[in-house]
């Protein structure tokens, strides 16, 4: 469930003023570019709240944003080339950041000064099923000596990413995964709000590489970002995590979006309740299944202590709207094939019962809305 990614704002403008402020744009801080500067693809809530936190670092590290829509390109000129953080009310303006057209509308690597640097160092902050399609544009500048951060709802993108571009594990970048509970939600482009305090977590996706936790110029400027909050776990660790986020956020997004409600809507209604405390045991030995070996038989990951979880979770926001919902509403497409859908897919591979989670997901990608008599569907499968 997304307690934390309320919304994502776009707007599209035209083209014929494109190139020149392109070219504007892109030179700025151009001296600066160097293996350390560090990229971020993906301008929603969380692009932005880590560009902002990045940039009060002092010295302030070389940041790129890296746009794909030529109408972003217009929006960053409209709003002065910064990003602005709203907190109790009050605005603060991230500047000396740096912007740059990728994709299949960016001018020629020969027009765009710094387009065709190597990368060293991302963000990817993208929606998870727009990830293969955002890389793309960048690959061949990625390369065993990069890292990239998947700071993302839902899991499965890194396998997908490996899949499409980085077969061969020798010349594969370094993984990190990154969970944020820092409440943010977007008024602008480029604005954001902060609406209620939280934490990151960054660690490697792979225990051979947690070494490189002191020495990633990219995850120690990450940690040394005071409004960030960010602190470093082992693989293990940050495993564990992302496995007990996907838990809320499979129990809690697409039942809000079947049955278009909020939060608490949700356990004040007996029908639903049950429906999701059924969904949960069948996803619950699939999660306990994915545990790396040092936390199998966690406690957390009882029946009781995950519902315990989930229902703490949508108390607390019990007001929010998720962030499926939302994209439900926008008529957006959802995340759903990398939340419930990874737990149908990974509990087919176990050999696992997973049809009441399977049959969610279709409801989800059909638009269906239900209500509470409609529950009985899933005690049919």
């Amino acid at each position: 469930m997304s307690r934390y990614l309320f919304c994502r704002c776009w707007r599209s403008h035209g083209q014929m003023t494109i190139q020149p402020q392109l070219r504007r744009y892109s030179k700025q801080g151009s001296s600066s570019i160097s293996q350390e500067r560090i990229y971020i693809l993906g301008v929603g809530n969380l692009g932005k709240f880590v560009a902002h936190g990045l940039s009060n670092l002092s010295p302030q590290p070389p940041v790129t944003l890296l746009l794909h829509r030529p109408g972003l390109v217009a929006d960053w000129e409209a709003c002065g080339r910064c990003i602005e953080r709203i907190a109790d009310g009050v605005g603060d303006k991230a500047t000396g950041l740096d912007a740059e057209l990728v994709g299949a509308e960016a001018p020629p690597a020969e027009q765009h000064e710094g387009a065709a640097k190597p990368i060293k160092n991302l963000v990817l902050a993208t929606k998870t099923y727009m990830t293969p399609k955002a890389l793309a544009s960048i690959k061949d500048r990625l390369d065993k000596s990069s890292n990239i951060i998947f700071l993302q709802n839902g899991m499965g993108t890194t396998d997908e990413v490996s899949a499409a571009f980085f077969p061969d594990p020798a010349s594969r970048p370094t993984y990190w995964a990154g969970i944020c509970t820092t409440g943010i939600y977007s008024t602008t482009p480029f604005s954001f709000v902060l609406a209620g305090p939280g934490k990151m977590t960054i660690g490697p996706v792979s225990s051979s590489d947690e070494s490189s936790l002191g020495t990633s110029y990219m995850v120690q400027s990450m940690l040394r970002a005071k409004d960030l909050v960010a602190s470093p776990v082992s693989a293990a660790e940050i495993q564990r995590a992302q496995l007990l986020k996907l838990v809320v956020n499979a129990m809690a997004n697409p039942l809000t979006a079947i049955f278009r409600c909020k939060n608490g809507d949700l356990f004040v209604h007996e029908a639903r309740l049950h429906l999701m405390k059924a969904l949960l045991e069948e996803a619950a030995p699939i999660i306990r299944a994915l545990l790396p070996a040092r936390y199998q038989g966690d406690d957390a990951f009882s029946d009781d202590r995950l519902l315990e979880l989930v229902l703490d979770v949508t108390e607390k926001t019990a007001k929010n709207t998720t962030s499926m919902l939302q994209d439900i509403q926008a008529g957006r497409q959802t995340e759903i094939d990398y939340i419930n859908g990874y737990i149908v897919r990974k509990g087919k591979d176990l050999g696992l019962p997973c049809s009441k989670n399977a049959l969610l997901v279709d409801l989800v990608k059909q638009r269906r809305v239900i209500d509470n008599e409609g529950i009985r569907v899933f005690y049919s499968q």
